[in-house]
């Protein structure tokens, strides 16, 4: 069985868009979202504003 695991080369910064977990964090809401890859191509976001975070699940690629 596969075990997720982000790479960091393959990680990627943005602004905050909205919510990616549920329950939601409201505290990690408003500053960035990253957006990590693991080596088989599936995605997980994760927001992040100050000590809060948020992870979303990993989603299979496309």
């Amino acid at each position: 069985m596969h075990t997720h695991r982000p790479k960091p080369a393959l990680t990627i910064e943005r602004p905050f868009t909205g919510p990616v977990a549920s329950p939601q964090v409201q505290e990690a809401h408003g500053n960035i979202c990253r957006v990590h890859t693991c080596s088989c191509g599936a995605t997980r976001k994760s927001n992040l504003n100050a000590n809060a975070i948020e992870r979303g699940a990993w989603e299979a690629p496309e």
